[in-house]
């Protein structure tokens, strides 16, 4: 791996790197390609692809109609509540 490259990955990975760590940049580099070269050797010949390792079950309740709330209930809280709607403040002139 020669300095360009080393460089070219550093600045991809918004990283700064002195000229003096650039060996030890090139190091780490390398052991990270390692580390990949090792994952290519496991057998994954029957193992399905997934996005999580355990199974993952959305638990969703059913939709209930209920009653609505009523505007004066809805208003009881506000702080400048006016004419039956909630007062913010102007955003534009």
């Amino acid at each position: 791996m020669d300095k360009e490259t080393i460089e070219k990955v550093a600045n991809l990975s918004k990283l700064a790197v002195e000229e003096g760590e650039l060996s030890d940049f090139k190091d780490e580099l390398l052991n990270i390609l390692d580390y990949f070269d090792k994952l290519d050797e496991a057998n994954t010949e029957n193992v399905p692809p997934t996005s999580h390792v355990m199974e993952i079950i959305n638990k969703m309740r059913e939709d209930e109609v209920e009653k609505e709330l009523d505007n004066e209930s809805a208003l009881k809280n506000s702080s400048n509540p006016q004419e039956g709607y909630f007062k913010g403040p102007k955003v534009r002139d």
